[in-house]
């Protein structure tokens, strides 16, 4: 695999595979495949290797896809798992040493969450009759 960096943004290029065409003659083909996460893949098969481009995905900035013949079959595209910006409580079932329910607040920064306090708010502990 090669991989070509510009600015902050990584890309893989998969190396193609090569070989040898079922008809006679000198005629090679090139198989490309894009690996497009969770195991799926976008593939395909060019006339010629000087035409056969294929791009890993890497959300959230390349959804990958692969060339062949001048036709490009890409990744689904990718889906922030969160809106920019937001913010989410998660409650995590601990008790702060000063009293209250430890709670984590993170916000959505680039499509992933990530951590920003905690507080403690509330009671914690069992709830006795």
């Amino acid at each position: 695999m090669k991989r070509i960096c510009l600015l902050a943004c990584c890309l893989t290029l998969v190396t193609m595979a090569v070989f040898a065409s079922p008809r006679r003659g000198n005629l090679n083909k090139a198989a490309c495949i894009a690996s497009c996460g969770g195991g799926a893949t976008v593939s395909c098969t060019s006339s010629s290797p000087s035409t056969c481009v294929a791009v890993d995905r890497n959300c959230p900035s390349q959804p990958g896809y692969v060339s062949c013949n001048g036709v490009t079959t890409s990744c689904p595209t990718c889906t922030p798992p969160c809106t920019e910006g937001a913010i989410r409580i998660i409650i995590t079932g601990n008790c702060c040493p000063e009293g209250g329910e430890e709670r984590l607040r993170e916000q959505c920064v680039q499509g992933q969450w990530e951590f920003y306090s905690i507080t403690c708010k509330g009671l914690c502990g069992p709830i006795l009759p």
